[in-house]
């Protein structure tokens, strides 16, 4: 699980930095007042949001296969390691990651039902951080197939624009290739990607798999 792999390094930084200092004194305890709380999750009974929900409840509680079973069974294969890694620095340095908002699902298109995306911000103990999830249904069921950085989508909107105006014309898996070698971007992020802006108007598909800018 590269996403949180990375928020990790970041966040055991900070904890193994802290560990070596001398304690400071406790500071005196403080009746939480209601903006002091922090908030409680959302809950989104039977819904692709849920299961985004109860995939961070899995980290959390450091169960690996409840964790993976949230997760599209290839991309399960994919990240096991990444994910087995994550939960063990989770339970060795007591780290609770929490989900404090959950958007709306984003449909690539109104004809495509069975994939949706969810952001999120997700609470660490020196931050919070925007991440989004891609899931498709398998079998009557929402798995995840993608985890990443929000600020992802953005930059590849801009990305396939800034290709389609050089080049002109692309096949599908051409502007795939180029993501994934110039800005290290996952196919299935490109793929999600392209067809918002296929569905916006922003680029068109001259014959099937192929892309370029309106007017080009």
């Amino acid at each position: 699980m590269k996403l949180a792999g990375a928020l990790l390094v970041v966040i055991l930084v900070v904890l193994t930095g802290c560990a070596g200092q001398a304690p400071e004194a406790p500071p005196e305890p403080q009746a939480a007042s209601p903006s002091q709380s922090e908030p409680a999750a959302p809950e989104y009974p039977d819904t692709s949001a849920q299961v985004v929900l109860s995939y961070w409840d899995a980290m959390n509680s450091y169960d690996l296969e409840l964790a993976l079973s949230y997760y599209e069974e290839q991309y399960a294969e994919q990240e096991r390691e990444w994910v087995a890694d994550d939960i063990g620095n989770l339970n060795r340095y007591s780290v609770t990651l929490s989900v404090l908002e959950v958007s709306e699902p984003l449909y690539m298109s109104p004809d495509i039902q069975d994939k949706v995306r969810h952001d999120i911000v997700l609470k660490t103990p020196i931050d919070e951080r925007d991440l989004s999830y891609l899931l498709v249904k398998v079998d009557g069921d929402w798995k995840i197939y993608f985890e990443g950085m929000t600020h992802s989508f953005p930059d590849v909107r801009e990305f396939i624009i800034d290709l389609l105006t050089k080049y002109g014309e692309l096949q599908r898996v051409e502007v795939m290739i180029n993501a994934e070698q110039e800005i290290g971007e996952s196919r299935s992020v490109t793929d999600y990607v392209l067809t918002e802006l296929i569905e916006s108007g922003e680029i068109t598909e001259p014959s099937p798999g192929v892309y370029s800018l309106p007017g080009g």
